[in-house]
């Protein structure tokens, strides 16, 4: 296998702080993704958002998985990010800079790829 990196990045006309706070919140940024109602999600430790801090997911389709997200990097306002101990995803940031029309939010993600899907592309 091999890692991938994908980044992407959408500008939103919102403030830094309230989209920062949407970031924060499991179950709203869990909403940006396709495991939304396919999956069940632990409260986070006690000490969430910071470093070392983690929380559970159960994805409930497909073949039923389970992983936790660890926080890597807590930056208030500028950058989150964790890392799974899912099979495939290894890593997710989200950071977000204040630009003339609200937010930049950039996602970076890195996971793995089987070779001999890496090699059709």
């Amino acid at each position: 296998m091999r890692t991938v990196k994908v980044v992407e990045s959408v500008d939103i006309q919102a403030p830094l702080e309230e989209v920062f706070e949407i970031i924060l919140n499991i179950e709203r940024r869990l909403q940006l993704s396709p495991l939304w109602g396919n999956s069940e999600i632990d409260p986070p430790s006690p000490d969430y958002p910071n470093e070392g801090s983690h929380y559970h997911v159960r994805v409930l389709v497909g073949e039923p998985h389970e992983y936790d997200a660890v926080v890597t990097e807590y930056i208030p306002n500028r950058k989150f990010a964790y890392a799974l101990t899912s099979p495939r995803v290894e890593a997710a940031a989200w950071i977000v800079q204040e630009v003339t029309q609200g937010t930049r939010l950039p996602y970076e993600e890195q996971f793995r790829v089987e070779e001999e899907r890496a090699r059709m592309k």
